[in-house]
């Protein structure tokens, strides 16, 4: 009997395809129904849908397909693009989502954007569905999946995510009870809701897989840049999650409450509050993951667990940062067979270095002599499993720790040098790993036009010299003895150019590649150059009527400097926009103007989007509607030795950092804020290195510097003679922020108890301190802090503005190392750390000796011809000799005495005349100073005997 229903089931399935038909929609279709050809084709996609019955496929050619309705599709019907999403784009108007799909479902080959809905802006699943190779892009939630709903059921393959907005739970997409997602590319999604809300790229509610996936730059304000897994059940496998971001916990994934599992992943440069790659809050299991460079402003770098109950096994957890010592993993991690530092209890744990191919450059496959190689713990899951690289899972008998196994050849190559002018001599660097690396041959073809240049067993580290102007790709083949290859291509690596120049007085003739034929304005420049390449721009003031768009990874430098590189608006744009990667140096922003909606209003001067340099320019009266007067810093940007000067907005008046930073060696003076953060307004995170921030005002709190949701870090600045319409006229911080090694004293605000700080709490604490600092009040500080002084810093003068410190100073040497301070410079460019302790402000100090000089006591003469004077001095700081000199002619040259803090020197001057007389003192850094004076010997002095 049961036979029976089998072969009904296939001869109804059989019946079913032979009569499945197509209906075909085209923009210039004549549209008569049912659409049965291109000739009759609809031209709207919901009338052939409609047309449809189970089995038929709906045919759509290139265009266009405006809605203001989503296009509702019932069970086992097949909406299918002709030529991909690259020519055939659904477009809704903003008043709902693009598709509203149920099981059977098949959607493939679409662009789909602009929808909005509260749940699903651009597709809707229902009990199941599948997606495949679609472009879902700029959709929007109110509550879950901007990109895709799924609700118990549905597949989402081979898509790319970008640019997705949730306010709720998954900013690509959301699962509920089931899904399956595979080989998608999720960038720059976010999701932005409150406590317990999140994930950026995908959240799994009670199941879900997720595997063969990759996650760049997605952003959570809450919870899991990456993923979020909640109610367990869930498995993360063999993604790759790469800076993405979190406002509060894990920065790639964070797993809540029963299990879910994250096997075979790789973890690098996320950003957390807490857990910069994973945080498990009372559950989750974690296999055969690597997890570096990644880094929070609280604690657990690389993994944090709230308790005891998750687990790790045959991980890497190395070289991750932490505001504390928790640099890779929190206390009470459980875990077996790990790589990390400092060591887990547990068996199978170490801490050697794990021998990465290429650490500087990510490239994480671990080489022959790893520790890692065969020391994990053989799994059941693995006997069928593969890797990251789909190597198989055991290689040898025993797993290797991480996410590769060591395999198949593999190599890595770098350039000494990357981009240059004709010619360019570039030296390259090979690095191969494998389990048989014997009898290596090395072809390089190093313009890749298919014919190796160089070849050999002794060719891993050769060099070329490019002769010719152009845009090279490299590739690297490495044999073996056995006949294994491993290759690796690097596209568009080398760039070979003279720079672009930019000139008032030049010719305008494209490429502009010298004085004579300049670019007359930098944006043409910017328009014919490449990553890589630099663009040099004369003295003058260069107007703009639009911002300057840089999209490449471009080095836009002064001639001149700052002091005669003027980039002005004329009062309707801001001067920049600039991308990671790229640099402006030597410049100063003028009259910029960021107004209009979104990310128009932000960055009066120069919008920073997740990156980009600025460095050793001038900022000067720029205005932004609502964030950063002088510069808005959006998940990225670096802003070193510059001056922000006299700038507007309402939050941030000179400079805003959104989740990200730093600030370096700057000064941040006389900006306002109508609202916050007269100076700098941190939102997320932000890092203030080495600055003063002086003279700023704001309408409300922070006069100097505010901070919101975990606000990152403020290490080693001087914040003073700042001002606040309420409270904080030095800093204000709000749910979270650490300040460090600070001078924050004589600022003041009109809540006068509050003028140097004010922290508090409205929602969650995400961890606030100030340590180290010299401020007032030292009392009733946020949980964590200590250290504190409240004394008189001793600024060389404080009515000038000189806020460098005296000798004298309470502040030297009494702050607390930090690990970025090591190689870094104080706000005059000295090393950050002199005398071994770093000094609490923005200025370091050798301890300069002082020698002050009093004027003669007394004269006298002995013998007759010889007039001798004695002088009085006090010295502070120095140690070994003082010694002088002297300019007469036949006076003495040089003559040395004791350092001592009160001393009498006695000078003999042989004639008549003027006299100059240099003091000189030194410290046991080397360090000297002088000081001079002039003394007269009057001709028919009257000589006394003594």
């Amino acid at each position: 009997m049961r036979y029976f229903f089998l072969i009904l089931l296939l001869s109804l399935t059989i019946l079913q395809s032979l009569y499945a038909v197509d209906h075909f929609v085209a923009t210039n279709g004549s549209h008569t129904s049912p659409f049965t050809s291109w000739a009759t084709a609809a031209t709207n996609i919901q009338d052939a849908v409609d047309a449809s019955s189970s089995g038929d496929l709906v045919r759509v050619s290139n265009g266009v397909y405006y809605i203001s309705v989503d296009i509702s599709v019932p069970q086992n019907i097949s909406v299918k693009s002709e030529n991909g999403y690259e020519v055939t784009t659904v477009k809704s108007d903003g008043s709902d989502r693009c598709f509203y799909i149920r099981s059977g479902v098949m959607l493939e080959g679409f662009t789909l954007t602009g929808g909005s809905r509260n749940r699903g802006g651009a597709v809707y699943c229902r009990n199941g569905g599948t997606i495949s190779n679609c472009f879902i892009v700029k959709n929007n939630a109110g509550d879950r999946g901007a990109g895709v709903y799924c609700r118990q059921g549905g597949t989402v393959i081979s898509s790319f995510f970008y640019d997705n907005t949730v306010s709720g739970y998954g900013g690509g997409i959301y699962c509920e009870e089931a899904g399956f997602i595979t080989n998608c590319f999720f960038y720059d999604n976010s999701a932005s809701g409150a406590a317990g809300t999140g994930g950026g790229g995908v959240y799994c509610y009670r199941g879900g897989t997720v595997t063969d996936c990759s996650f760049y730059d997605n952003y959570s304000g809450n919870d899991g840049g990456g993923v979020i897994a909640e109610g367990g059940g869930a498995l993360i496998d063999n993604c790759i999650f790469k800076h993405n971001g979190a406002g509060d916990w894990g920065g790639a994934i964070t797993i809540y409450f029963n299990n879910s599992t994250i096997r075979n992943c790789l973890m690098v440069d996320n950003i957390a509050s807490e857990g910069g790659g994973i945080y498990c809050y009372n559950a989750g299991t974690i296999q055969n993951c690597t997890i570096v460079g990644n880094s929070v402003t609280e604690d657990g770098g690389g993994v944090k667990f709230n308790n005891s109950g998750p687990s790790i096994i045959n991980s890497i957890i190395y070289y991750n940062e932490s505001a504390d010592t928790n640099y890779n993993n929190y206390t009470g991690i459980n875990g077996t067979y790990n790589c990390t530092t400092p060591l887990l209890s547990g068996t199978g744990n170490i801490t050697n270095d794990p021998a990465f191919l290429q650490l500087s450059e990510r490239d994480l496959h671990i080489t022959t002599n790893s520790p890692c190689v065969n020391t994990g713990n053989n799994q059941g899951w693995m006997s069928n499993a593969v890797d990251l690289d789909d190597n198989a899972r055991i290689i040898d008998t025993t797993v290797d720790i991480g996410c590769y196994e060591l395999g198949k050849l593999t190599c890595f190559f770098v350039g000494d040098k990357l981009a240059g002018p004709v010619p360019l001599s570039v030296d390259f660097s090979s690095y191969v790993t494998g389990t048989n690396t014997d009898w290596l041959y090395y072809y390089w073809d190093f313009d890749n036009d298919g014919t190796f240049d160089i070849q050999g067993v002794n060719s891993n580290s050769p060099s070329y010299n490019y002769t010719n102007a152009n845009i090279y790709s490299v590739l690297l083949l490495v044999s073996n003895n056995v006949g294994e290859t491993a290759i690796y291509l690097r596209n568009n690596y080398i760039t070979v150019a003279n720079p672009r120049y930019v000139s008032l007085d030049g010719n305008h003739v494209s490429p502009f590649t010298s004085w004579a034929d300049a670019a007359t304005n930098i944006q043409a420049a910017v328009n014919v150059s490449s990553d890589d390449m630099k663009i040099i721009v004369s003295n003058g003031t260069h107007f703009v009527a639009e911002q300057v768009n840089v999209s490449n990874a471009i080095e836009i430098i002064s001639y001149a400097g700052r002091e005669k590189t003027i980039v002005a608006s004329r009062g309707n744009s801001r001067c920049f926009y600039i991308v990671d990667g790229s640099t402006l140096a030597g410049f100063t922003f003028s009259n910029g103007y960021a107004h209009g909606s979104g990310e128009d209003e932000h960055g009066g001067a120069v919008y920073c989007y997740s990156g980009g340099l600025i460095t050793n320019c001038i900022v000067v009266y720029n205005e932004a509607e609502t964030y950063g007067g002088g510069i808005y810093c959006h998940n990225g940007g670096i802003v070193i030795s510059s001056l922000i000067y006299t700038n507007i907005s309402e939050y941030g008046g000179g400079i805003y950092c959104d989740d990200s930073g730093p600030v370096w060696m700057s000064v941040v003076s006389n900006n306002y804020a109508s609202r916050r953060g007269g100076g700098i307004y941190c939102y997320g995170h932000g890092r203030i290195y080495s600055s003063l921030i002086t003279h700023n005002t704001s309408g409300n709190r922070g006069g100097g510097l505010a901070m919101f949701h975990s606000g990152g870090v403020v290490s080693a600045c001087t914040i003073t003679k700042n001002y606040s319409g309420n409270r904080g006229g030095g800093f204000y911080s709000r749910d979270g922020g650490i300040i460090k090694n600070s001078i924050i004293l004589y600022n003041t605000a009109s809540t006068a108890a509050n003028s140097n700080w004010f922290s508090e709490i409205t929602g969650t604490d995400y961890g606030r301190s100030i340590t180290y600092c010299n401020t007032a009040p030292i009392t009733g500080m946020p949980p964590g802090s200590g250290n504190n002084i409240n004394s008189n810093p001793q600024f060389t003068s404080i009515a000038n503005d000189n806020f460098r410190l005296q000798p004298i100073s309470p502040c030297i040497d009494s702050g607390n190392n930090s690990a970025w301070m090591t190689g870094e410079s104080d706000l005059d460019g000295n090393p950050r750390i002199i005398n071994l302790i770093v000094n609490r402000g923005a200025y370091e100090s050798s301890l300069t000796p002082i020698i002050i000089v009093d004027v003669p006591i007394n004269d006298f003469v002995f013998p007759f011809s010889t007039i001798h004077y004695d002088f009085i001095g006090r010295t502070i700081s120095a140690d070994g000799n003082i010694w002088l000199s002297n300019n007469w002619p036949g006076g003495i040259s040089y003559d040395f005495f004791a350092s001592q803090a009160n001393w009498t020197n006695n000078i003999e001057m042989p004639k008549y005349g003027n006299y100059e007389i240099t003091f000189y003192g030194t410290n046991s850094l080397g360090s000297i100073t002088n000081t001079t004076i002039r003394v007269t010997r009057k001709r028919g002095q009257i000589f006394r005997f003594r």
